[in-house]
């Protein structure tokens, strides 16, 4: 059974009250996945959660065209992959993401194509939408991990 939270923001600001939501009890081999329209802010609450874990404040981009991105928290690695572009499937496996799942915190944008092969019970889910401003949006978070 998941447990489930829904907020709602009304800056980008806020989305640092969700990072800390999701990675208040986060350890190696969690899985993040972020799940959204384009523009929604999937990578600015990437931003958050991997800043969040870090010791000192890093520039995040989307991964977008490389796939993933790796970064050192000081206490582990975090893999942060975007799947927007990826061909197939089983292009994932040649990014090594069997080894993130192993020995990093894993934050995945666009994860639907590889729903398949994730092991669900390591999934904290976030589902981010538009509100009823261009500046809301609707969060519902749903830890499968059964802590």
């Amino acid at each position: 059974m998941a447990k489930k939270s829904e907020h709602k923001i009304n800056c980008t600001d806020e989305m640092a009250k969700i990072a800390d939501i999701i990675i208040s009890s986060i350890k190696i081999g969690d899985i993040i996945t972020l799940r959204g329209n384009l523009g929604v802010g999937k990578t600015t609450l990437s931003k958050f959660i991997i800043n969040s874990l870090t010791d000192k404040k890093k520039y995040i981009t989307s991964p977008t065209f490389n796939l993933v991105t790796i970064y050192d928290s000081g206490k582990c690695e975090i893999w942060h992959f975007d799947l927007y572009r990826l061909e197939s499937p089983n292009d994932v496996f040649e990014l090594g993401i069997e080894d993130a799942f192993e020995r990093a915190i894993s934050i995945i944008e666009w994860p639907e194509i590889i729903e398949d092969i994730l092991p669900f019970e390591k999934i904290i889910d976030a589902k981010i939408s538009y509100g009823e401003t261009e500046t809301e949006r609707l969060i519902q978070i749903n830890d499968y991990r059964g802590n």
